[in-house]
C-alpha cells in the first residue's frame, strides 16, 4: 500500500481480523486537542494499532514498531495511552528496560494530569498519581464517581483506568493484571522478562487485551545474551506474514549487508523526524562522525544485522565456514559428553590437535558423534578409549596426559556435564575414567569457543548437526559468566556445549608445559618414574 506520508516504512502489515473500523483517528484528535499533535506516521500506526472488527475487539493481538531513535515512538505511546486511559478506560503498564526511561514516560504523562489550570478536564478525573521510585501510577476515579479532581482521593469510590510505570526485571511483572501491555525499549526485551510480563494480560478486565512493542534495533552483534530475542521474533514474523493477528511497522535498511552509512539519503529513508523537520539532518551527520560504522547503522539507520553471517546466533557463519578443513580425526583429544534437558539428544565432543596446531595458541579440530537418546553413548565411548582387545579393535583415540601444579602427570578424564552424569556407573564400569564437568567449567568452555572462532583456531569437518547448533546459538548469564542457552527444546545445544567444553580442556591441556620440572632433591628415579606413569582415580578427586 501506498502510504501519504514519507518516509513510507520498509515494512507495514496490518493485523487481518476482518478490520471493520478504527478508533485511531479518535485518539489523535484527542492528543492534538492537550498540545501532542501526532505526525503523520505516527498517526498511521495508532489508527493502524486502534483497528477494530466488527465484532468490536481489537484486530490485533500484538503490535510491533521498529524506528531508529529519538524518531517518535514515545510520541505514539503518550497517544495511545491518554486514549487508553481517559476514553477507554482501560488500565495499562508500561515497561521500560531502565528506571529512568519508565520514569521519564510516567512524568510527560502525569503531566497532563497534574496541570489544573491548562487541563481542567483531565485533572478532574485523576484520583491518585504516585511518585515514589518503583511505584508510578496514574490512577482514575472510576466511570461512575463524578468529577472530582486528585486532591480529593477519599471520595470511596474504588478507582478506574490505570497506567503503572515500571523497569522489567525477571519477575517484575508479577502482581499486575492489565488490558495494555507496553513494552518499550524492547531491543532489551528478553523471552525470561516478556514471560514474567505476558500473565499480565491473560486475564484482562476488558477481556481484549494488546501487547505493544516499541524499540529500536538491538545489537546485531551481540544477540546471544538474549537482549532483543522477542522484538527480532514479532519482527520475523511481520516480515512472513506468519502472525494474523500483529500489526508491524518498521523503518530500516533492509537486512542483510550493512547499508552504506555514507549515503545521506539513507537518512531521510528511515528516520521520519528527518522528513518532517523535528530532527535536523545535521545531527546524524554529526552522529556518523563519531560513531562506528556497524553502531551508525544500526542506530540511525534502522539496520538489524546481516541473517548470512549471525543466523540469530552469536557466532559469525562466515567466519565458522571458513574452519571447516579435510582433516584426520586427532589420535589424542579431549573428550566432552552432554546430554540435552529433555533427554532426547546425546552428543561425545572431541578436540584435538588441529592441522595447523602449534604449541599454545595453535589450531584446534573439533568432531562431534551425536545420537538420539542415550542408550548408545556408553558403546561409543567404549569404541573411543578402550576399543575392544578380544576382537582386536584398538582405541580410536587416546586421552591427553596433564600434569597438576606440582608436574606429576596422569590421563585426563572423559568429561560429563550434569546431565551426562547418567552414565558415570556405567563408565566406571566399563574401566573409562571420567569426571563431573561443573557449571564454572562449562562456562568457561562457552566464552573460550567463542573466541577461539574469532581468531580462526578452530577446524571442523562441516558436519551439519554441529553446523546447526552453532547457527542457532545462543547464550545467557549465569551469575556473570555467559553458558550457552538450553531452554529451546526445539533446537539441540548438545553438539556445541560438547565440542565447546573439549576445545577449552584440550586448550588449557595443550598450554600446560610439556615436560615435567625438575625432580626435587631427595627423590628417586624411580620415585619419578612412578609419578609420571601414574593414574589417579579422578572420581574419588573433590572438586
Amino acid at each position: 500500500m501506498v502510504v501519504p506520508y514519507r518516509p513510507a516504512p520498509t515494512l507495514r502489515a496490518i493485523a487481518d481480523g476482518a478490520v471493520d473500523f478504527t478508533l485511531g483517528p479518535l485518539a489523535c484528535q484527542l492528543s492534538a486537542g492537550y498540545g501532542l499533535t501526532p505526525e503523520d506516521w505516527q498517526a498511521d500506526v495508532v489508527t493502524c494499532s486502534l483497528a477494530r472488527t466488527a465484532a468490536g475487539r481489537w484486530a490485533a493481538k500484538f503490535v510491533k514498531v521498529l524506528v531508529p531513535r529519538q524518531n517518535g515512538k514515545n510520541g505514539i505511546i503518550e497517544v495511545l495511552e491518554l486514549f487508553g486511559l481517559v476514553v477507554l478506560g482501560l488500565r495499562i503498564l508500561h515497561t521500560a528496560h531502565e528506571v529512568k526511561t519508565a520514569r521519564k514516560a510516567f512524568v510527560r504523562l502525569a503531566a497532563m494530569f497534574d496541570n489544573e489550570d491548562r487541563f481542567p478536564e483531565l485533572y478532574v478525573l485523576a484520583k491518585e498519581i504516585r511518585r515514589a521510585n518503583g511505584q508510578e501510577a496514574i490512577l482514575l476515579h472510576a466511570a461512575d464517581c463524578g468529577p472530582q479532581g486528585h486532591a480529593n482521593t477519599r471520595c470511596g469510590c474504588e478507582g478506574g483506568a490505570s497506567a503503572e510505570f515500571i523497569a522489567r526485571t525477571p519477575g517484575s511483572g508479577r502482581g499486575f493484571t492489565v488490558d495494555w501491555l507496553i513494552c518499550d525499549e524492547d531491543q532489551d526485551l528478553t523471552d525470561e522478562e516478556f514471560a514474567a510480563l505476558q500473565p499480565t494480560v491473560s486475564a484482562a478486565p476488558s477481556g481484549d487485551p494488546i501487547r505493544f512493542l516499541f524499540g529500536t534495533p538491538p545489537d546485531p552483534d551481540k544477540p546471544g545474551q538474549g537482549k532483543g530475542e522477542v522484538a527480532m521474533r514479532k519482527r520475523r514474523q511481520g516480515f512472513a506474514g506468519e502472525d494474523p493477528r500483529l500489526t508491524c511497522f518498521n523503518w530500516g535498511a533492509p537486512d542483510g549487508p550493512m547499508p552504506d552509512v555514507g549515503d545521506d539519503a539513507l537518512i531521510e529513508a528511515y528516520n521520519p523526524a528527518v522528513v518532517t523537520g523535528r530532527m535536523n539532518i545535521e545531527e546524524p551527520l554529526a552522529e556518523r562522525s563519531s560513531s562506528s560504522p556497524r553502531m551508525y547503522a544500526r542506530e540511525r539507520l534502522g539496520w538489524c544485522g546481516d541473517p548470512a553471517t549471525k543466523a540469530g546466533g552469536v557466532i559469525n557463519m562466515n567466519t565458522w565456514a571458513g574452519g571447516r578443513v579435510d582433516a584426520p580425526a586427532p589420535s589424542t583429544a579431549a573428550v566432552v559428553v552432554d546430554v540435552s534437558p529433555t533427554l532426547e539428544w546425546s552428543a561425545v565432543g572431541l578436540a584435538g590437535a588441529g592441522p595447523g596446531a602449534g604449541p599454545g595458541a595453535g589450531e584446534i579440530l573439533v568432531l562431534v558423534d551425536q545420537t538420539p537418546g542415550t542408550g548408545e553413548v556408553v558403546d561409543t565411548l567404549t569404541r573411543l578409549v578402550i576399543g575392544d582387545e578380544a576382537a582386536g579393535i584398538e582405541p580410536r583415540i587416546s586421552l591427553p596426559v596433564v600434569r597438576d601444579e606440582k608436574g606429576r602427570p596422569s590421563l585426563m578424564p572423559v568429561w560429563l556435564t550434569r546431565n551426562a552424569l547418567v552414565f558415570s556407573d556405567a563408565l566406571t564400569a566399563a574401566g573409562i575414567p571420567w569426571r563431573e564437568l561443573g557449571s564454572t567449567d562449562q562456562g568457561r568452555g562457552c566464552t573460550a569457543f567463542q573466541e577461539f572462532v574469532k581468531a580462526g583456531r578452530i577446524k571442523h569437518a562441516g558436519q551439519p548437526e554441529l553446523a546447526a547448533a552453532v547457527r542457532n546459538a545462543r547464550t545467557k548469564f549465569v551469575g556473570l559468566t555467559q553458558h550457552w542457552d538450553q531452554r529451546d527444546p526445539t533446537i539441540d545445544m548438545t553438539p556445541l556445549v560438547s565440542v565447546s567444553c573439549a576445545a577449552q580442556r584440550w586448550a588449557a591441556a595443550s598450554a600446560a608445559p610439556s615436560a615435567a620440572p625438575p625432580s626435587p632433591v631427595g627423590i628417586s628415579a624411580s620415585d619419578a618414574t612412578s609419578a609420571r606413569t601414574s593414574v589417579p582415580d579422578w572420581n574419588s578427586v573433590p572438586l
